[in-house]
């Protein structure tokens, strides 16, 4: 049997990935190598030479000081990734951190987290509260791919014969004093600033604070320098460490300082124990599932004294620091490299792991795509009415309306909406909200700029691997408030990138707000959903759509006098040949799916002249009852749909008036009219939807295309 080959994305030298890599070919797998820099990685996708990429810290492959050029390398770091996905490549990520220590360039390295977690088979961290950390950034889907893996010891990988009374004479150090130790790259976010502060505050005597390490990026010698100041009790050694030297400092010290802000694993805390040193820490989950009060002292990190009663408690204990440290030894020593290789091939191999060090748990075999359990519903209909009981769901009908804006898409929905046994929703804008693109797609707009083409491509490589944004929580809130229903506004919504998800949670929302009013089916009209129709399809099951179409040189007028009334509403059609383009797209679409069994094409015309038997044909293709004198149940639908700010549609509770064209000879000049109709599509007829309706035999007369200029 051929031996699994894995590829390494692991910047610099690093124990922990030397380790790893020796091991795992111990445990019959193949590591073809490591990759420091992203063009490297391209000639082992293109010949296929691996068969799992795995990745670790993934900053230094695109974090730069220019903006730009970090943009520029995220893009071809995530594309070479995407690339490999789709040649077949497992991809597995150890999250190590979820900010760079730097903390530069938060965003863009949040995109890429998220983007690569999406890519990700699996997820791997180092403890069960890093899982739950992990879990609550990403989505549900992902959070499913993690896997827990302890991080291995150090003991036996650095040098350590040296004993500790050796040790402190050769660091000039008193034998009887109390020596505490903080070990490691100065950042903020580790405290040294502050532990300095606190112990020359403690001011404990025969005691020495060693502080070894190099300062980065906002730190430095001299403000480290600066901060310990004329104290004889603290000794500052600035610069890498070699390997041979860590077990001089180990030895010497009684205690290791790690005054943490955050952590989610903490190497320098595994380091410690391997040396069998005691740890004072923050009680933050990840280190307290590392060190146990047997063998740490942690304090809260949310009081302002915390670090300071823990040196007192250090000084009170000292008799017992020896012991202290024997456990941790112990405890580390479970942390063996064996079934750390062990647990992350099976990993490799499409299982899941939890092994936490202490009570190694069976894995969890992960199901093939479309076999196992099926998936809890996202909003089950006990959350929507506490204390209920819950029946068998019936299967409900989703339907979407759409259409070129200001061609009778609100009315249509009034009729529709009228039926007993439809739930008639407000425009939701769902898609346009999930996926964006909507100045391009919806309004035919160009994209400009650098920055702008940037963004809108990687929307699109987004859409292509199922992501988007998240904005359910708030608009859900705002629909409940709009349509009075509280258990919307009051709601608890997980929140997540990926359209499924996001379109499950809606569509089960509107399922169980259809039940509670008895209804077998729910219809959302938003116009703009006629430019999202694939998603439609591919995301929500079942799904049927009503096309609303009018004549174009109507619509165009509607459209222009609508963007002179009501300027918010209108601004993307203030121009004459917006509003002609607007229908031109629309209707292109609307023709490509007139063969297609779940669409159905409808015209105002009907609406206005034979509204009932508009409704029956409409309501024999969702698989409804006719109803009849739906003209005199549609008011009250109006309540439902139309809200109070959209002045707009208040023309819906007048009588209806047959397409008479009065509005566009009304605002139009002759040399207007004559520009609308050469530039309509067939100069803005809609006869191909009543032969397409019909058979090929127009059933209503449609208002005649002026001689000016008509064009076929």
């Amino acid at each position: 049997m051929r031996r699994l080959r894995v590829l390494l994305l692991a910047y610099g030298s690093n124990p922990y990935i030397t380790q790893l890599t020796e091991h795992l070919n111990c445990a019959g797998v193949h590591v073809v190598g490591r990759v420091q820099k992203t063009r490297h990685l391209l000639p082992w996708i293109n010949r296929r030479h691996v068969d799992v990429i795995h990745l670790h810290w993934l900053d230094p492959y695109y974090l730069t000081a220019r903006y730009p050029k970090a943009v520029a390398r995220a893009v071809l770091f995530l594309s070479c990734l995407a690339l490999a996905r789709i040649r077949g490549i497992r991809i597995i990520w150890t999250v190590h951190n979820l900010v760079n220590h730097e903390q530069r360039r938060v965003m863009l390295e949040s995109f890429v987290n998220r983007f690569v977690a999406s890519l990700s088979g699996a997820l791997i961290v180092h403890s069960v509260s890093a899982c739950k950390m992990v879990a609550a950034k990403c989505s549900g889907r992902t959070a499913r791919k993690i896997s827990v893996i302890y991080h291995g010891h150090y003991i036996n990988w650095y040098p350590n014969k040296i004993e500790k009374r050796e040790a402190r004479n050769a660091l000039e150090l008193p034998q009887t004093d109390l020596v505490f130790l903080f070990l490691g790259i100065i950042r903020p976010y580790k405290g040294v600033l502050e532990l300095i502060d606190t112990f020359k505050q403690c001011e404990l005597t025969d005691s020495k604070l060693m502080i070894v390490g190099q300062p980065t990026k906002g730190m430095t010698d001299r403000i480290v320098l600066d901060h310990i100041g004329q104290s004889g009790q603290i000794r500052f050694t600035s610069g890498y460490l070699p390997d041979d030297q860590i077990q001089l400092y180990m030895n010497a010290c009684d205690v290791v300082m790690l005054p943490y802000r955050e952590s989610l694993t903490s190497g320098a805390a595994v380091l410690a124990m391997s040396f069998g040193r005691v740890v004072v820490a923050p009680r933050l989950e990840s280190i307290e599932e590392l060190c146990s009060d047997e063998g740490a002292i942690l304090y809260d990190p949310q009081d302002d004294d915390g670090l300071l009663r823990a040196l007192h408690k250090v000084a009170d204990a000292r008799s017992k620091l020896s012991k202290m440290g024997r456990w941790n030894l112990g405890r580390a020593r479970r942390w063996n490299w064996e079934q750390v290789a062990r647990a992350t091939k099976r990993v490799y191999c499409g299982e899941k792991q939890v092994l936490t060090g202490s009570a190694p748990m069976a894995a969890e075999p992960r199901p093939r795509l479309g076999v196992g359990r099926q998936r809890r519903p996202a909003v089950q209909a006990d959350d929507l009415a506490p204390g209920k009981t819950r029946q068998p769901p019936v299967p409900i009908k989703p339907m979407f309306l759409v259409g070129c804006p200001r061609s009778g898409t609100t009315l249509i929905q009034s009729l529709i909406g009228a039926h007993p046994q439809i739930l008639a929703l407000p425009e939701t804008h769902i898609f346009p909200q999930l996926i964006g693109m909507e100045a391009q797609r919806v309004f035919g707009q160009s994209v400009r700029g650098a920055r702008a083409r940037f963004l809108n491509f990687c929307r699109h490589l987004m859409l292509v691997f199922g992501l988007g944004r998240t904005f359910v929580p708030e608009r859900m809130k705002q629909l409940g408030e709009e349509m009075n229903e509280p258990i919307l506004v009051e709601a608890r919504y997980p929140t997540s990138r990926r359209l499924s998800v996001n379109v499950r949670i809606l569509t089960d929302l509107f399922d169980q707000l259809a039940r509670r009013r008895d209804r077998v089916g729910w219809i959302e009209k938003t116009p703009q959903h006629l430019h999202y129709l694939p998603q439609i399809k591919r995301f929500v099951s079942g799904a049927k759509c009503v096309h609303v179409v009018r004549d174009g040189r109507a619509t165009v007028a509607s459209l222009y006098d609508a963007s002179r009334k009501y300027a918010d509403w209108g601004r993307r059609y203030c121009t004459l040949e917006a509003c002609i383009d607007q229908w031109n797209r629309d209707m292109r679409i609307t023709r490509n799916y007139q063969s297609d069994s779940r669409h159905i094409i409808v015209s105002y015309h009907d609406a206005v002249v034979a509204p009932d038997a508009m409704a029956a044909r409409v309501f024999e293709f969702l698989g409804l009852p006719v109803v009849d004198r739906i003209m005199d149940m549609r008011l009250g639908t109006i309540d439902q749909i139309v809200r109070p700010y959209e002045k707009w549609k208040n023309n819906l509770q007048n009588d209806l008036q047959d397409e008479k064209l009065e509005k566009f000879n009304a605002i139009f000049s002759r040399d207007q009219q004559r520009q609308i109709v050469d530039s309509l599509l067939g100069g803005g007829s809609i006869r191909w939807a009543s032969e397409h309706r019909s058979g090929g035999h127009e059933t209503d007369q449609q208002p005649p295309v002026p001689a000016v200029g008509r064009r076929t």
